[in-house]
């Protein structure tokens, strides 16, 4: 959200969060250009009919949001649709696989996540009209219009090219006249010309975003050691922060436990104490959520070699592309949970495959199957509004425990009214312990409602010249002489001005 604010032609549309104060006194920018421009983009023509009310502009970037989810969330129903021909199953699992917790939780998250997710299932369906007989440009035009949101559709190219090739290599043809020349004959291969343009497209895309980059900052940085790239490198796993998150064993161990969670539906019910939620808490003592998770995905497995037929193809390069992108870029996904999005092709194949069964071995199929979408369709509801009022329990800044979306709110409120005091262009220092709690929580407000002005952080801000101070919790009577308070009002965040 705060990328999107700052987007803006004096800066080349360059992406960052900040801009902060140096020791020395000059101004330096907080890039962030490893994803396309396309989701902040989109982010900020959502937000520019509010002006500057940024709670307003808040709200449009996660109506937005929503309609990305919503939109990931057709675009599987459509495509199971057409690999099981029988919409109520397709439908029960949709609704399955999105009410888990990682999609109900993340759902509104302002980020390029909930984007790339829409451009993943929005490919994938592309993909199951290809392998229907489609040609290959409505698939060209969407996957570029994926990798103009985010970079995570590439592992599913990817993964399809790479399947595609195996398979065509043993596909069994009748006798033919001599073979033309081997590049001609490679050519000929539809998955490969389609891999061919996807990643030149992304490479160019990729190109004109570090080129700006470079332009942007005067070229004072060497074009190797760009912000952009030194973050690549680092998610790539090969930096020393990052060693102790990477090592394998404690990586994987930690991504199959997450990964047991998208076996879990109705994210909402993991409060209530049910029958099958007590069976599920015992696999995890006897098991271990990592064995749990290892078994899900053997049997996710199952379910696409056996359950998907002729889509065999694109439903298996849904569910590697996931462990592709987890895999190549561990260093940011032993970090980040919510990458567990990506990874929807499991819980897709899964609950398909147990929708056939019932389809193939309960007399009246079509009875209990438009029963269970009904319970499906109550199950998500429920979920979903129980995530969206009540949310996590979250400490906040005070030592208290409240509601996760109550602090989220509490934030919000507090950051909104301290940005209508702070004019454009004025320096603010955040200290370090208000970064700590909140300046990295999970939308990042104090980011985006610090938008277009220079931030500093320090470990306390009594020293320097910024004209305001943004501090966690109410400083004791007398603590800041130099200080005057501008928000009495606010609940958890202040913001002080200099005499």
């Amino acid at each position: 959200m705060a990328i999107a604010a700052n987007l803006a032609a004096e800066h080349r549309f360059l992406q960052f969060y900040t801009r902060y104060k140096n020791d020395d006194g000059t101004v330096a920018y907080e890039v962030y250009s490893r994803y396309p421009l396309g989701t902040y983009l989109a982010v900020r023509l959502a937000s520019l009919p509010f002006g500057d009310h940024p709670t307003a502009q808040l709200w449009a970037a996660r109506v937005l949001m929503l309609l990305f989810f919503s939109g990931a969330a057709v675009c599987a129903h459509l495509s199971l649709c057409r690999i099981t021909k029988r919409p109520e199953i397709a439908l029960i699992a949709t609704l399955l696989t999105f009410s888990s917790f990682y999609f109900l939780y993340y759902a509104d998250f302002v980020a390029t996540d909930l984007a790339g997710l829409f451009g993943l299932m929005l490919t994938f369906h592309a993909l199951v009209k290809f392998n229907d007989g489609g040609t290959l440009r409505p698939l060209c035009g969407k996957t570029a219009l994926a990798i103009l949101l985010d970079w995570h559709v590439m592992t599913l190219v990817l993964m399809f090219v790479a399947f595609g090739v195996v398979a065509a290599l043993f596909e069994r043809r009748p006798k033919r006249p001599p073979p033309p020349p081997i590049a001609v004959a490679w050519w000929r291969n539809r998955h490969l010309r389609y891999g061919a343009f996807a990643a030149s497209f992304c490479v160019a895309v990729m190109a004109c975003q570090l080129a700006n980059e470079y332009a942007a900052l005067d070229g004072r940085i060497p074009f190797m050691s760009l912000p952009t790239i030194d973050s690549y490198i680092k998610r790539l796993g090969v930096d020393d922060e990052y060693v102790a998150a990477v090592a394998w064993i404690p990586f994987l161990s930690g991504q199959f436990q997450r990964f047991s969670s998208l076996a879990l539906p109705f994210a909402a019910l993991l409060e209530l104490d049910v029958v099958w939620l007590k069976w599920h808490r015992c696999c995890h003592t006897v098991w271990g959520r990592h064995d749990y998770g290892m078994a899900f995905l053997v049997l996710s497995c199952l379910a696409v070699l056996f359950g998907m037929a002729r889509h065999r193809l694109a439903a298996a390069a849904l569910l590697a592309s996931g462990w592709c992108w987890a895999l190549v870029v561990r260093g940011s996904s032993a970090l980040h949970d919510f990458e567990m999005l990506f990874m929807v092709g499991a819980p897709l194949a899964f609950y398909t495959a147990l929708g056939t069964l019932v389809r193939v071995l309960v007399p009246k199929p079509s009875f209990v199957l438009f029963g269970l979408a009904l319970a499906s369709a109550g199950g998500f509801a429920f979920s979903a509004y129980e995530m969206a009022t009540v949310g996590h329990l979250t400490e906040d800044p005070r030592g208290a425990v409240a509601s996760g979306r109550e602090f989220h709110r509490a934030t919000v409120s507090d950051v909104a009214s301290i940005r209508k005091l702070m004019p454009e262009g004025s320096s603010v220092c955040v200290s370090n312990s208000l970064v700590r709690h909140i300046y990295t929580h999970k939308d990042s407000a104090i980011k985006f409602f610090s938008a277009k002005r220079v931030v500093t952080i320090a470990a306390r801000c009594g020293g320097g010249d910024d004209e305001y101070l943004i501090v966690r919790g109410l400083a004791p009577l007398g603590k800041r002489p130099n200080a005057t308070l501008l928000t009495p009002e606010n609940q958890l965040i202040f913001l002080y001005r200099r005499r």
